[in-house]
C-alpha cells in the first residue's frame, strides 16, 4: 500500500471539518484533497465569502460544504476529524471542545510528516526561515541522485497531496512556522535534519510567554533520535540554550562558515548565517563544494525579502514585507549601506520597538509612518532620540510611497520594511508586498511617459 493510499484509507468517508480556510490557497487545496479521497469535507472560516472570494473560486464543482462568517460548535462535535488552520490559535475554545470529546485534530504539515516514508529536512526559526528553505532545496536539486519535493510552509499548496507521489527515497525540504511545529509535536514527529536559523521574540500577541514560542520551535527536534541532526545558529542565545535539550548531533553555523570568497546575491549578515546553514546541510547530504558554490552564485532573493523592485532616476525600491517584527526591520536597515526613507508601522505584536527605534534614529534619512494600532508606540520610542526622523505619518502604503518618491534623491533606497503586521490595511503581508510593487511599477511607467 502506498503512503497515499494509506492516508486515503484512515480518512475516506470520514466527516473532515477544515478548521479556517485561509486566504493563501493552501487551506482551499487541503479541503480539494481531503474531497478527492472521498471525505465529507466542511471548511468554515470567519471571513465573509467576499473577503474570500479568491479562495472560494478554486472550490467551484469540487463538493466541499462551506461556513462562512462563523464557527459552529455543532460542526465542530459532529467532525469525525478537525484540520486546523495555521492560523487558529492551539487552544482556540471550539478546539478544546473537540478535545474534550476526543475529536483528533491535525495540521495539513504534521500530517504529511506522519505518512511520507522519506527522509524530512525541516527548517524553523524568527527570521530566515524561507530563504534558507529556497537555498537547501536548490542545493539537493543540483545533486544528482537526490529526489527532492518542497514542503511546508514554503508552498501554497497542500502537503498530504504530495503523498501522491511520495516514495522511500525522497527527501522532503520544510519550512515549519512554530504553529505548524505545534501539530509535529502533537504525532511526536520531528524531521531527520532540523535547522534553527535563530530566534527572536516574535508573536507576544498570541504567546502568553517567550517561553511558550521558544518550546514550539523546539519541537523540531523534541522527538529526533541520536542518529538525527539538528544545525543551530552559534551566535543567537535561544539556540545555544537548546543545544542542551537536543537528543541529536548538534552541528553549529554562524555567517563565518560561508566562505568570503563565494558570490551571494543577497545582503545582509544575516543571509550570510541563512546561506552557513544551508550549506552545512548540503554538506550532510554529501555535495561538493564546487556545485554549492555554483548553486549559491546563481541564488536570488526570495520574493518579499529584502528585494529589489525598481531604480526610477537613481532610488532603489526595495520590498521587505515580510519585516514583521522589529528585529526584522532592524536587521534590513543593518544590510543597507544607502541613505534611506523607510517605509515603517502596521500592527501590533505586542513587541519591543526601544532597539528598533535607536537603529532608525541612526541609520535612516526619513521615516513614513504606516496605520495601524501599533505605529503610534513606535512613533513615541521614536520621539525619545532628537534625531527622529519622521516625515509624514498615519499614511495608507500607496500615500507613503508617493511621498517617498517625492523626497528621495538619487544614490536613496526607500525601504519598506515594516516592523508590523499589514492588518490594519490588507489581509497579510504578501498582499502588502504586491501593492507595493505595484504602485511602485506604475510610478516607473509614469516616469516613462513623461520623458
Amino acid at each position: 500500500m502506498t503512503p497515499f493510499e494509506k492516508f486515503k484509507k484512515d480518512f475516506q468517508e470520514k466527516r473532515v471539518l477544515i478548521f479556517g480556510i485561509g486566504l493563501l490557497g493552501r487551506g482551499i487545496d487541503v479541503a480539494r484533497t481531503f474531497a478527492s479521497i472521498g471525505s465529507h469535507v466542511l471548511a468554515t472560516d470567519l471571513k465573509t465569502r467576499k473577503m474570500l472570494r479568491p479562495s472560494l473560486e478554486k472550490l467551484e464543482g469540487i463538493p466541499v460544504e462551506l461556513r462562512l462568517g462563523e464557527h459552529r460548535l455543532e460542526d465542530v462535535l459532529n467532525a469525525d476529524v478537525l484540520i486546523r488552520n495555521p492560523a487558529v490559535p492551539w487552544h482556540h475554545p471550539l478546539l478544546d471542545r473537540a478535545r474534550k470529546k476526543g475529536i483528533p485534530i491535525h495540521m495539513d504539515s504534521s500530517l504529511f510528516a506522519r505518512y511520507f516514508p522519506g527522509r524530512i529536512i525541516g527548517i524553523t526559526g524568527t527570521r530566515g526561515k524561507t530563504t534558507t528553505t529556497m537555498m537547501i532545496f536548490k542545493l539537493l536539486k543540483n545533486q544528482k541522485g537526490l529526489r527532492v519535493v518542497l514542503a511546508g510552509n514554503a508552498t501554497r499548496t497542500a502537503n498530504i497531496r504530495l503523498l501522491k507521489n511520495a516514495s522511500p527515497d525522497q527527501i522532503a525540504v520544510m519550512e515549519l512556522s512554530s504553529w505548524e511545529l505545534q501539530g509535529f509535536r502533537h504525532l511526536r514527529v520531528s524531521p531527520h535534519i532540523g535547522v534553527i536559523t535563530n530566534i527572536y521574540k516574535d508573536h507576544l500577541n498570541r504567546y502568553k510567554a517567550m517561553e511558550e514560542y521558544v518550546s514550539d520551535k523546539e519541537a523540531i527536534f523534541a522527538f529526533q533520535k541520536e542518529k538525527d541532526y539538528i544545525l543551530l545558529n552559534k551566535k543567537n542565545a535561544w539556540t545555544m540554550d537548546m543545544a542542551k535539550r537536543a537528543p541529536s548531533k548538534v552541528i553549529w553555523f554562524s555567517a563565518k562558515d560561508f566562505p568570503s570568497i563565494w558570490t551571494l546575491n543577497l545582503i545582509g549578515s544575516h543571509n550570510r548565517e541563512n546561506a552557513a546553514a544551508a550549506l552545512k546541510v548540503g554538506r550532510l547530504m554529501g555535495m561538493r563544494q564546487g556545485t554549492m558554490k555554483s548553486v549559491f552564485s546563481r541564488f536570488q532573493p526570495v520574493p518579499h525579502r529584502l528585494e529589489t523592485v525598481a531604480e526610477l532616476r537613481g532610488v532603489r525600491f526595495i520590498n521587505d514585507t515580510t519585516s514583521t517584527t522589529p528585529i526584522a526591520t532592524l536587521k534590513a536597515l543593518r544590510a543597507i549601506s544607502a541613505p534611506t526613507i523607510l517605509l515603517v508601522g502596521g500592527n501590533s505584536k505586542n513587541l519591543p520597538l526601544n532597539e528598533l527605534a535607536r537603529e532608525i534614529s541612526k541609520k535612516t534619512k526619513g521615516v513614513l509612518l504606516l496605520r495601524g494600532d501599533g505605529t503610534a508606540k513606535l512613533k513615541k520610542e521614536l520621539q525619545r532620540h532628537k534625531k527622529a526622523p519622521i516625515l509624514k505619518e498615519n499614511l495608507s502604503l500607496e500615500k507613503a510611497i508617493e511621498a517617498a518618491a517625492k523626497t528621495a534623491t538619487s544614490g536613496d533606497v526607500v525601504l519598506l520594511s515594516p516592523g508590523f503586521t499589514s492588518f490594519s490595511e490588507f489581509n497579510n503581508e504578501f498582499e502588502r508586498g504586491e501593492r507595493f510593487k505595484e504602485v511602485v511599477k506604475n510610478l516607473a511607467a509614469k516616469k516613462r511617459k513623461k520623458k
